[in-house]
């Protein structure tokens, strides 16, 4: 006699084939935000990270706002005398002359009834006020040759061009094994990283993908300048492509998901050429970094532009599954509440291209991209 029907084996499958789904929901926006490059964000507000070479900072002119309450009193009574409100009022406690004429002091309030002072007590207002734009000016150049001796080292570069050198990496092929953490599940995926300049022109290319997950794609295309990178396109496509497009005549960044355009800085890289620039800075003087040298970049992302400041944090030796490498490793700590803390460990074998490469999301979520080999393409 047949055994009777039991259904138990499908009802297994099902349920199994049910978890599976479940994780693979809880998984794909984790993967989605933190596979590419630094620069993903949260759903909601989670910020870009950009690329670019900052120009200086103008320093401020010495301050020359006079303080009236702090002045001595006249031992001669003005010849129009002033009513006690137009001295020791809030609003005459401060007096701008830097524009003014020494042979007169107008009120800050400028009401009509104010009192004008006599030429006498203008005369020791004027002189008073030589003194303490001589003071204000000495204690300016103390304070700035203070900040100059405590600023970091970087490459710092102005309007007029003053760019540090570079010396960009040859062609290249790195395959990374990637390992993370989303949402307390670990997974692991592969990347590729293509490097191909040509030139006066470049393409890089990076693909990481993940079984089940499918692979999100970054591109950027450009010139090779005496600068340096110079991108023209950015594209990021996990589903549907979004892009970036540079205009550096009218230095301008368009986005092609309609949000407002940036202002295009000098040195300005994407998230995916900004890997390549700073290897070609610590190529081009590595001692101009070390030992916690500065670089502060524009970086631009598919929907829009920030400033990254990156940091040298000193000399590792790494143990990768492409074997041993000495790295020199930068950080670019966050700055907004969910900028993603980014850390490279550049090579010199490679031409300081990334050996390794860990994003850590505020929550604690974390990929981490090891070179697995690399070869010429």
């Amino acid at each position: 006699m047949n055994a009777p029907h039991r259904p138990w084996p499908t009802a297994l499958w099902l349920l199994t084939l049910v978890v599976l789904l479940a994780h693979l929901w809880l998984l794909n926006g984790s993967l989605s935000a933190l596979v590419l490059s630094p620069g993903s964000r949260a759903p909601s507000q989670a910020a870009t990270v950009l690329l670019q070479l900052q120009p200086a900072p103008e320093r401020p002119a010495p301050s020359t706002t006079l303080k009236a309450a702090s002045k001595p009193r006249p031992s001669k009574p003005p010849t129009s005398p002033v009513p006690p409100s137009a001295v020791d009022s809030p609003s005459t406690a401060s007096l701008d002359v830097s524009d003014a004429p020494s042979t007169q002091v107008a009120s800050a309030s400028e009401a009509p009834s104010a009192t004008a002072i006599s030429s006498d007590n203008t005369q020791v207002f004027s002189n008073s006020s030589q003194e303490q734009q001589e003071e204000a000016a000495t204690n300016s150049i103390a304070k700035d040759s203070a900040a100059e001796a405590t600023k970091p080292s970087g490459p710092v570069i102005t309007e007029a061009g003053s760019y540090p050198p570079v010396a960009v990496p040859g062609p290249l092929k790195l395959l990374y094994k990637l390992q993370g953490q989303a949402k307390g599940f670990n997974y692991s995926a592969k990347g590729e990283m293509l490097w191909l300049p040509a030139g006066q022109r470049y393409e890089a290319r990076l693909e990481i993908s993940a079984f089940l997950l499918g692979s999100r794609v970054q591109t950027s295309r450009g010139d090779i300048t005496a600068n340096g990178l110079q991108p023209q396109r950015f594209s990021d496509k996990v589903r549907s492509e979004v892009a970036a497009h540079f205009d550096w005549t009218q230095r301008k960044v368009i986005f092609s998901a309609n949000t407002p355009q940036a202002d295009l800085q000098n040195g300005a890289q994407d998230h995916l050429s900004a890997f390549i620039a700073l290897a070609s800075l610590l190529g081009g003087d590595l001692q101009r970094y070390l030992p916690d040298g500065e670089i502060r970049l524009q970086a631009v992302g598919p929907r829009e532009a920030d400033m990254w400041r990156v940091l040298m944090s000193g000399e590792e030796t790494l143990d990768l599954p492409a074997g041993k490498f000495a790295t020199y490793k930068l950080t670019r700590p966050p700055v907004k509440p969910y900028d993603l803390n980014v850390e490279l460990w550049m090579a010199p074998s490679l031409g300081f291209l990334p050996a390794r490469i860990r994003l850590t999301q505020h929550n604690g979520d974390y990929i981490d991209q090891l070179l697995q080999s690399s070869t010429q393409p």
